[in-house]
This record gives C-alpha cells, sequence and structure tokens, in this order.
C-alpha cells in the first residue's frame, strides 16, 4: 500500500498519542486544582453552616444555663440533640481547659496534638475545618465505616451569646460530595480538553499536510525539471549528432557539386565551343541536316549547361552562400539583352513577345547577372507553360525608386495551393499539363532567393485556366544623364 502523503500521516499518528497523553495529564492537573477549589468552598459552605446551625439551637434556648462541666445523662442528652440538629456523623465537646468532656463516638476522645492546637484556636473565638481522609465515622444506625470528612472545630456560646462555655467538634461526611462535584468537573474538564486538544491537533495535521503538499509539488516541479533536462540532454546530444551528420552531408555534397562543375562543365563547355565552331561552317562542308543536327546538340548543351547552374545555385542558396556583385547598370539595357537572348524560345513556338521597358533612363543597382538569370527563368517559364502561338507581356515601371517588373501568360494557371508552394524548393504544380513539360521545380526558387537576398519581393497572381502574372519588385533605381530607351516595343517570332 503506497501512502501518498506519509509525513502527514506520521505527524498524525505522533499527535493522537501526544493528544491522549497531554489530555490525560491536562484532565488529571485540571481536576486536582478543581478538587482543591472545591475543598475550599466545601469548607466555607460547612463553617457557615454549623456556624448557624449553632447560633439558631444557641437562640432557641438548648444550651441555657448548660454548663459543659454538666455530666451524666443531661449532657448526653443535649449533646445527642445539638448533633443530630447540626447533621454531624461524630461529635466531640471540649470544656474551656480544652479537654473533652463527651464525644459521640468513643473512638474520638479528642486526644493529640493537633486537636490541642485546633481546640485553642476555637477556644480564642476562631473557626478552623480541614479534609481528613479515611476517618472513622459512625451512622444513624450505629455502624462504623471509613469516609472523608471535614473536620470542624467551633467555639460554643450560651444561650445569651456573650459568654463562650466550650468548643465542639464536628466531623461531617463529604466523600458522596467530593466525588459528585469531582466526577461533574471531570466531566466538562474532560469535554472542553478533548475539544481544544483535538483542534489544535487538527491545525498542526493540517499544517504539515499543507506543508508536505508544498514539498510534494515542490519534488514534482524538480522531478518535473531533472526529466526535462535529461531530455534537453538527449535532444542536444542528438541535435549536435545531426549536427554533425548534416556537416558530413555538406562536405560531401560539396564535394559532389565541385565533382559536377569540374568534371561535367568542363567537358560540356568544350563540346558547345566546337558545336559553335562547327555551326559557323563557310566552306560548305556541312550539309543541311547535319547543321540541324549540330544546333540540335547545342541547344540540348546549353539545356544541361543550365541545369548544372541551376544545381549549382540551388547548393548556394542552401547554404546561404549566395554571392552578390552590385553594380549600376540601364534598366531599358537589360530588357534589350533579355528579349535577344530568349529570341530563339519564343520563335520555337510562334509566341509572340511583347517588351514594354519603364519609361525614362534609371539606372538600377544590383547585380545584374543575377537579375537577368531571375527575370530570364520567369520568361523562359512563361514560354515553356504556354500553348503555342499565345501571346507573353514582359512590362516594367518604376516607383518610389523601386523597379516593377512582370510577366504575363496564356498557360495553364495555378490552383490555389499551387500559389502557396510554386516558390518552394522543388514543387511543381499538380495539374497534369504541367507534368508534361520537363523541369526540375528549382527556378522559381532561384528567382525567390535572388530577388529577397536584394531585399525585395515576389509575387504570382492566376487561376486554372487563365494564365498567370508573375511580379518582382527591388528597390536600388537611380537616375540615369542618358534616355534613349522607348516606352515600350514589341518581338514576334
Amino acid at each position: 500500500l503506497t501512502v501518498r502523503y506519509p509525513l502527514t500521516v506520521g505527524f498524525g499518528i505522533v499527535c493522537i498519542v501526544l493528544v491522549i497523553i497531554g489530555s490525560w495529564l491536562l484532565i488529571h492537573r485540571t481536576t486536582q486544582g478543581a478538587n482543591k477549589q472545591l475543598i475550599h468552598t466545601l469548607k466555607a459552605e460547612i463553617e457557615e453552616d454549623l456556624t448557624r446551625d449553632l447560633d439558631r439551637l444557641r437562640l432557641s434556648g438548648v444550651p441555657v444555663n448548660i454548663d459543659v462541666s454538666i455530666s451524666g445523662d443531661q449532657l448526653d442528652t443535649w449533646m445527642s440533640e445539638v448533633s443530630r440538629d447540626i447533621g454531624a456523623s461524630v461529635a466531640v465537646l471540649f470544656d474551656l481547659d480544652g479537654k473533652p468532656v463527651w464525644s459521640s463516638d468513643p473512638a474520638h476522645g479528642g486526644s493529640g496534638d493537633f486537636e490541642a492546637k485546633d481546640v485553642e484556636i476555637a477556644l480564642a473565638g476562631g473557626v478552623i475545618t480541614e479534609l481528613v481522609h479515611d476517618v472513622l465515622l459512625v451512622d444513624a444506625r450505629g455502624r462504623y465505616y471509613v469516609s472523608d470528612a471535614m473536620e470542624t472545630y467551633l467555639p460554643l456560646f450560651s444561650a445569651s451569646g456573650d459568654e463562650e462555655i466550650g468548643v465542639i467538634e464536628v466531623y461531617a461526611d463529604v466523600r458522596g460530595q467530593l466525588k459528585e462535584a469531582s466526577d461533574a468537573a471531570r466531566s466538562n474538564i474532560f469535554g472542553s480538553v478533548i475539544e481544544v486538544m483535538v483542534a489544535l491537533t487538527l491545525l498542526l495535521i493540517g499544517s504539515v499536510f499543507v506543508v508536505e503538499l508544498l514539498l510534494n509539488r515542490a519534488r514534482r516541479r524538480r522531478d518535473e525539471a531533472e526529466r526535462r533536462r535529461v531530455e534537453t540532454d538527449s535532444v542536444l546530444a542528438l541535435a549536435k549528432t545531426q549536427s554533425r551528420e548534416a556537416e558530413i552531408a555538406r562536405q560531401e555534397r560539396e564535394r559532389f557539386l565541385s565533382v559536377v562543375s569540374h568534371e561535367l562543365k568542363t567537358p560540356l563547355t568544350s563540346i558547345l565551343a566546337f558545336t559553335d565552331i562547327l555551326t559557323r561552317d563557310r566552306d560548305g562542308a556541312l550539309t543541311e541536316r547535319q547543321l540541324k543536327h549540330l544546333d540540335l546538340v547545342k541547344r540540348n548543351g546549353r539545356r544541361l549547361d543550365g541545369l548544372i547552374n541551376d544545381i549549382l545555385d540551388v547548393s548556394r542558396i542552401e547554404t546561404g552562400r549566395l554571392s552578390l556583385e552590385t553594380t549600376e547598370f540601364e534598366i531599358g539595357e537589360l530588357f534589350d539583352d533579355l528579349t535577344l537572348s530568349l529570341e530563339s524560345i519564343f520563335q520555337e513556338k510562334s509566341q509572340k513577345l511583347i517588351v514594354a521597358p519603364p519609361l525614362g533612363d534609371e539606372l538600377l543597382v544590383a547585380d545584374r547577372s543575377r537579375i537577368f538569370q531571375a527575370v530570364s527563368n520567369l520568361l523562359s517559364n512563361a514560354s515553356k507553360y504556354s500553348p503555342e502561338n499565345s501571346t507573353i507581356t514582359f512590362r516594367g515601371t518604376v516607383e518610389d525608386n523601386r523597379l516593377r517588373m512582370s510577366v504575363t501568360d496564356e498557360g495553364f494557371g495555378l490552383s490555389e495551393n499551387d500559389r502557396l508552394h510554386i516558390f518552394d524548393l522543388f514543387y511543381r504544380a499538380s495539374n497534369e499539363q504541367t507534368r508534361t513539360v520537363a523541369g526540375l521545380g528549382v527556378g522559381l526558387a532561384i528567382v525567390r532567393s535572388i530577388i529577397e537576398s536584394h531585399n525585395g519581393s515576389v509575387t504570382v497572381d492566376s487561376a486554372p485556366g487563365t494564365g498567370s502574372t508573375f511580379a518582382i519588385e527591388i528597390p536600388g533605381v537611380i537616375a540615369s544623364p542618358s534616355g534613349k530607351y522607348p516606352i515600350s516595343r514589341e518581338a514576334a517570332a
């Protein structure tokens, strides 16, 4: 059996034992005090009653002209009547010399230093009462018994009240009164003591319970903190392990990309260079068919070179190593270069490209090659995902020293979920038309990384079946002294 609060239970048991012992001691001591008070009260009552009874007898003429020296039947008759009237169990009469001259019981002859001293006090006019234990008394039938009694010495006066004629010693049985009063006092004291001790015990146990409850809470907090510390240590250890593994993976990836950039790009560069040389045949040694094959090799080689560059850029983006080389360049010239470099792409699908550069001769402070790459990705995507004979619009505006460029196509469009994730790395739209178009899903992620590294933003506005408009906005536009570019132009395939 598990005790939830052992401290409280143990303390409660100790308190109960202490309450029992303490209650007994307190009741015993309190009862003794009550008995003393009771004895004192009984003394006063008995003295008062005896004095009153003797005065009543004196006034009624019982001891009229009777001298204590009288003996014989007359003295026995008179003392017996006095003893009966004052309710004495035993009575002894002393003369003025302190000698006992009569006793209701021969066993009480009035001898002893204690009696002589008390008789002297009574002869001097005083009244003395003492409680005596286990004294031999006589009942109304003349039978002896042992009990507790109040022994009282009182002066005895003549009928006129001005002459002391002796001393009377009276034994009054008070055992019954003492027991009854003691029991009543003990009962009252017992109830009060138990109530106080129980209340005090409950208070102490409650206090200990509260303390133990707080200790248990503190212990639970400590255990919880220890558990969290262990979990944190485990998480930190796991994080360190994962960090080491990630670092190893990063190093392996960098080695792989180094191999890719060297082992693939080097021969690919040579292939593209030789295809350029061969396609510039001046002697007519190559047939038309051979030239078409060379052109196919060149296009696919450039496509492969673009994929390799995208992979390298993705690695730089993930490692935060995408570097920028900021320069000042003309925005209009950027639009011209983009149009010329992508002209062949639009010609392949008989697409019409409408170019509307911003009005004015502004310059842009940015990394020209990266901006060119980002916009080129948007334009090539627009061509790739738009049908043949469609129109693609490339616009630019300048406002508040910010350049906004947008590419609008007539492609398949994007759903709401696609719009939320279209700029995520390796994400491709979920419709069936886009699945038929080759791609890795990295171009738009590269666009976002380039534009955001310029403190710009990229957005998309699209709906299924209505085409898409991709817009980028970047700061850094400054004025230029020349303005040779027109407001808008068209490049048709």
